[in-house]
C-alpha cells in the first residue's frame, strides 16, 4: 500500500475515533436519564408537561443518537438529534438558572452549547 493511501485511511480512523469520543457523553447522559429519571424530574421546567415522560424520551433520544454515530448508521440524523436534544435541554433547563446566577447552570449551559456545536459538525460532515 502506498503512503498517501495509508495517510487517508489513518485520517478516516482518527475522525471515527473522534466522533465516538464526542458522543460517549450523550450515551452516558442518556443512560443517566433512564436510570435516574425520578431524580431528574425536578429539573424540568414547570411549563413542560409530562415531565417524567420527557426525561425518559430525552434519554432514549440521547442513546439513539449516540448509537447511530457510534455504529455509523444514519450518522447525520443521529448527530442532528443529539444537537437538537442538548440545545433544548440547555435553553430550557440551564439557561433560566444561568440568568439567575447559578454557577452550575452557567457551566452546564455552555457545556451543552459546545456539545451541540460538535454534534452539528459531525452531522454536516457525515456522508451517511
Amino acid at each position: 500500500m502506498n503512503w498517501p493511501l495509508r495517510i487517508v485511511k489513518a485520517a478516516r480512523m482518527d475522525s471515527r475515533i473522534a466522533r465516538i469520543i464526542m458522543v460517549l457523553p450523550a450515551l452516558i447522559f442518556g443512560l443517566g436519564h433512564l436510570g435516574g429519571a425520578n431524580e431528574m424530574v425536578g429539573m424540568v421546567p414547570d411549563f413542560i408537561p409530562l415531565k417524567l415522560v420527557m426525561v425518559y424520551l430525552s434519554g432514549v433520544g440521547l442513546i439513539a443518537g449516540a448509537l447511530a454515530v457510534i455504529l455509523n448508521k444514519m450518522t447525520r440524523l443521529g448527530a442532528l438529534l443529539l444537537c437538537l436534544i442538548v440545545l433544548i435541554i440547555g435553553f430550557t433547563v440551564f439557561l433560566p438558572g444561568m440568568i439567575q446566577g447559578d454557577q452550575t447552570s452557567f457551566s452546564m449551559f455552555w457545556k451543552d452549547l459546545a456539545l451541540a456545536g460538535g454534534y452539528y459538525y459531525i452531522a454536516i460532515n457525515s456522508d451517511r
